[in-house]
């Protein structure tokens, strides 16, 4: 994202209760691979080739900016977000979030997805890699808090299922004596 549709996309996500931060890494290094993992978008700022970095100051003033633009270009009710919004519409949180991917990985190592075959390397690189892109993946969707719960909870019935499902089971439609003609 550049700074104007970060601003807009946090202005977006704050109207329907949830929270957003901005975090701004060092002068000298930036955010961390860790930092960067966490993040639900990553805001850059287009420059010239001849002046490619901004101090922090800038960066941080550029930022501020845009979030004052897009917070007055906002409606008043809009801006002050509707508290009785359903959790299903608001973003998910930072936890909801680790707690799947955290799952993701467990069940994806426990059906052999991630093989162990290879040197120490390819073993510790591959499913990192792999579920770097999962992540990535999933975090260009902003997914709600609904959404993430949903794909949570799916994963755990593909990989923990409970009991094998009966042979006769009927949809709920032709029990209730509904058209079953195709």
């Amino acid at each position: 994202y550049n700074p104007r549709e970060a601003a807009e996309l946090a202005a977006r996500t704050i109207s329907t209760g949830s929270r957003v931060a901005f975090l701004f890494g060092s002068e000298k290094n930036g955010l961390s691979a860790e930092e960067l993992r966490v993040a639900h978008a990553i805001v850059t700022v287009p420059t010239e080739k001849l002046f490619f970095s901004l101090n922090l100051a800038q960066a941080v003033l550029l930022i501020a900016y845009e979030w004052s633009a897009a917070q007055s270009s906002t409606r008043p009710q809009e801006r002050t977000g509707d508290k009785q919004r359903d959790s299903q519409e608001m973003a998910a949180t930072g936890k909801q979030l680790e707690a799947l991917f955290s799952f993701w990985e467990h069940a994806l190592w426990q059906t052999r997805f991630f093989r162990t075959g290879g040197n120490a390397e390819e073993r510790s690189g591959r499913p990192a890699a792999a579920m770097a892109k999962l992540r990535a993946l999933l975090m260009r969707a902003q997914p709600s808090s609904g959404e993430v719960g949903l794909l949570h909870g799916s994963l755990i019935a593909l990989f923990k299922p409970k009991a094998p499902a009966r042979e006769n089971r009927q949809p709920e439609s032709i029990k209730e004596g509904g058209d079953t003609t195709m």
